[in-house]
């Protein structure tokens, strides 16, 4: 099956019709009209249909693309890595993390790395969910940011810190008067929650299936920043991950202990058969240091007599 059909195909559905993927991928409209054609015949089944003016993929072609990105974005990472190889960018590293990660505290690492090292090169996979069992085939990447545990027979884990899950509410919420929220408190509440695939949505809803009224579900956001955004405007109230709320906190969002605990495992994960570089280990330095200043500062937010456990 030739590249240049996926290439084409991914241009003809991103870019809504043959002009735009000729355009995108530097051949004439007849060329790409035939290599779509040919991705036909190779496949041996329609990938598109026409309706209207538009060519359209049919259902089985949707199933096709959704596979065939996955091998695109794996011959993208392999000529990343390929490259970094041919100019031997010592200071460059590949990061993928979970996106409620990346603005936690990833974004801030990355600031103080570059610093103090301004030869720093970084790029970041963020990952909604991120499940590395079934999307670090073929990846090109130094460090895997993640909850754990981690079931990977690729990967080598280190531990970061635990941290429970919180509650959040507005600043004029009942729920500011309070020291701790319990599940209880949230009966009939409107809520504001992650996707039902994603992990923290799934924990979560562990502790609040106990309740008799279950929150009031009336807002649905992708990542946890938008969560936290949404509930610091007044939308409703949320169980989130202490460091995605702390990053809206100056939003006036009110952060508290949620009870039953919820505990989160936030570790670095690393390719097992790749030797750690000198730059992998010191940024790793890095997010550990700003790790501790978030833990003061949640500390702060949720007025604990005892501290998380240290990084």
């Amino acid at each position: 099956m030739n590249i240049r059909g996926l290439e084409a195909l991914h241009a003809l559905v991103q870019g809504g019709g043959i002009a735009a993927a000729a355009k995108q991928v530097h051949r004439t409209q007849p060329q790409v009209s035939r290599i779509l054609a040919q991705l036909e015949d190779d496949v041996g089944f329609p990938l598109l249909r026409k309706e209207g003016r538009r060519l359209i993929l049919t259902q089985d072609g949707s199933e096709f693309y959704r596979r065939m990105m996955g091998l695109l974005e794996h011959k993208d990472a392999l000529q990343v890595f390929s490259e970094n190889i041919r100019l031997k960018r010592a200071h460059r590293l590949h990061i993928m993390a979970a996106n409620h990660m990346v603005e936690a505290f990833l974004l801030d690492a990355i600031i103080r790395a570059h610093a103090q090292r301004p030869e720093l090169s970084v790029s970041i996979n963020a990952r909604m969910p991120l499940m590395p069992q079934s999307t670090l085939g073929g990846e090109a990447f130094d460090m895997v940011l993640a909850q754990l545990p981690i079931d990977h027979p690729s990967l080598d884990t280190v531990e970061l810190l635990t941290l429970d899950m919180v509650a959040i509410a507005p600043a004029d919420h009942r729920f500011a008067g309070m020291d701790a929220v319990e599940a209880a408190d949230f009966e009939s509440e409107p809520y504001v929650s992650l996707p039902p695939r994603s992990l923290l949505r799934g924990r979560s809803d562990q502790a609040l299936n106990i309740l008799r009224n279950r929150p009031y579900y009336k807002f649905e956001a992708s990542f946890a920043s938008m969560t936290c955004h949404l509930v610091a405007g007044g939308c409703g109230v949320a169980v989130a991950d202490p460091l995605a709320a702390l990053a809206h906190r100056h939003r006036g969002l009110v952060i508290r202990r949620f009870l039953p605990r919820i505990p989160l495992n936030y570790g670095l994960a690393f390719p097992v058969t790749q030797d750690r570089s000198e730059t992998s280990l010191f940024f790793e330095g890095v997010i550990r240091q700003v790790l501790k200043e978030k833990l003061a500062a949640l500390n702060e937010a949720l007025r604990m007599q005892q501290a998380p456990r240290e990084v």
